[in-house]
């Protein structure tokens, strides 16, 4: 089966069961959760390791997870390590989160500054794309000093750079063209 159709179908499957529990907004937090766990290396490792058994990933993943996500959301893991498809993980965790935001209508944001944003400035630029896409908006920032300055924005597939690097490899190129 191709790996795009199982990650959706799972994917899918938790947020609809997420719904009819009315418990959407939990294991979305959960999924995040899981999400950032996910990008370590020795959890990345653990899970993809075939020699461990089920019985034994199930224990760990319970003792990471216990009392931190819901209950649908540990035994959506549990079904993923009986089903040989947590090495999936990290992809339907990225399906999900996408499917929640098109089910919710919400925007995803990401900032890029040369330095951590303040609060303040977030909450500006938050607000001001909520205005113009006229919809709720997931912001989520990160620091890349290589931009020299200015910012780029993400905004769902749309990149919008007005950083000084970028202006600076534009004239670059204009000169050696």
């Amino acid at each position: 089966m191709n790996l795009n159709r199982i990650t959706v179908r799972y994917a899918k499957a938790l947020l609809e069961s997420a719904v009819e529990l009315n418990i959407a907004q939990i294991v979305n937090d959960d999924i995040k959760l899981i999400s950032k766990t996910s990008e370590f290396k020795d959890f990345k490792l653990f899970l993809e390791n075939p020699t461990i058994q089920t019985s034994r990933k199930n224990k760990i993943i319970s003792e990471i997870f216990q009392n931190k996500i819901n209950q649908l959301t540990l035994n959506f893991l549990f079904l993923l390590t009986k089903n040989k498809r947590e090495i999936y993980l990290s992809s339907i965790t990225r399906n999900f989160l996408k499917q929640y935001r098109d089910l919710f209508g919400i925007t995803h944001v990401l900032l890029t500054t040369t330095t951590q944003a303040e609060d303040l400035f977030l909450k500006e630029i938050e607000k001001n794309i909520s205005t113009l896409y006229k919809t709720k908006v997931e912001l989520h920032d990160k620091a890349d000093e290589s931009l020299l300055g200015g910012f780029i924005v993400n905004i769902n597939d749309v990149q919008y750079d007005a950083s000084v690097k970028n202006k600076l490899e534009k004239i670059k190129r204009e000169l050696l063209a």
